[in-house]
């Protein structure tokens, strides 16, 4: 479907709307919503921002009520609560679905997607997938704005097999300009595409199905308006955020070692000790292989050569 705002000047009726599905992110969630509220006050597309869903996967821990400290006084932000845990594609349905029921016009809005265990994002960070996405790229006398901005967010693991295959991952989607990731902006119009896709299965699929979606309305622009392969290209856009990071798993796991396992804190803490060693048994065996692939020159570049280094942020 070809959506009126791909067309015209991009500050036209401009709207924004964030959503970030979390569960038990108690450890980073307020950083998130403090980076989202710093935007809105100081971010050059900030002031655009008319609501962003917060959706709680049923969380265990605090996230909730962090949560909820942020939604009080700011009121753009909206806290929607599931009862129990039903997944981050089934969460970002929920969301999706109150933003249609809200707004006629979702279709031609734009929406910022992120993840709930981020830390150091900045308001120029929002604002350069914005800005990026009404980017007006001229083709045969006419503007097309870009469908969709995908933001990379560098790996905590820095050698080993993990960092293997993410780069490896990163490789095969990048073909399409594309990358399994929870940060990107696109217009509303692919989530409305995308939210009867989803149900309680489909879990972390939901970035895959993003990517689906943008690579179909890409082509689909591209028979419209008769373009080559790169000017289709150019109608999707992947950068990467080198200050910001995912928090890794065993800093979550450090952060809960006081975790009671069925009313049991010694219990917790023996499991949560448990992990730890589980997790660094299995970090120096990837290291070992990820040594053995840099002797042999397996080594690779995390970005492809078609994604140019002043896509950097």
């Amino acid at each position: 479907m070809l959506y009126s705002a791909l067309q015209g000047d991009p500050q036209t009726g401009l709207g924004v709307y964030g959503i970030t599905p979390f569960y038990n992110e108690e450890l980073t969630i307020g950083s998130v919503a403090a980076s989202i509220v710093a935007w809105k006050k100081r971010g050059r597309f900030g002031k655009h921002l008319l609501k962003w869903v917060m959706i709680d996967d049923g969380s265990s821990d605090n996230s909730k009520q962090i949560v909820e400290v942020y939604a009080k006084h700011n009121p753009f932000i909206k806290l929607i609560t599931l009862k129990r845990n039903m997944g981050k594609g089934y969460a970002y349905k929920v969301g999706g679905e109150w933003l249609v029921a809200h707004d006629p016009k979702i279709e031609e809005r734009i929406v910022l997607q992120l993840d709930g265990d981020l830390r150091g994002i900045q308001p120029s960070n929002l604002d350069t997938l914005i800005k990026r996405l009404l980017e007006i790229v001229r083709v045969k006398g006419k503007g097309l704005r870009r469908l969709a901005v995908v933001a990379l967010v560098p790996s905590p693991h820095k050698f080993g097999l993990r960092k293997w295959f993410r780069e490896r991952l990163a490789f095969a989607t990048a073909r399409e300009r594309l990358a399994i990731t929870g940060q990107r902006a696109y217009f509303g119009g692919t989530m409305m595409n995308v939210l009867p896709l989803i149900d309680a299965n489909t879990g972390f699929g939901l970035e895959a199905l993003l990517d689906a979606e943008t690579i179909r309305e890409s082509k689909y622009v591209k028979r419209r308006y008769g373009l080559t392969e790169r000017q289709r290209r150019q109608l999707i856009w992947v950068t990467k955020w080198d200050n910001v990071k995912h928090v890794s798993h065993i800093e979550k796991v450090k952060f809960t070692t006081n975790d009671a396992v069925e009313g049991n804190p010694i219990m917790g803490k023996h499991m949560a000790v448990f992990r730890i060693c589980k997790h660094y048994l299995t970090l120096g065996i990837e290291c070992g292989f990820g040594i053995i692939k840099g002797v042999f020159g397996v080594r690779k570049r995390w970005m492809s050569k078609r994604q140019s280094k002043k896509g950097r942020v």
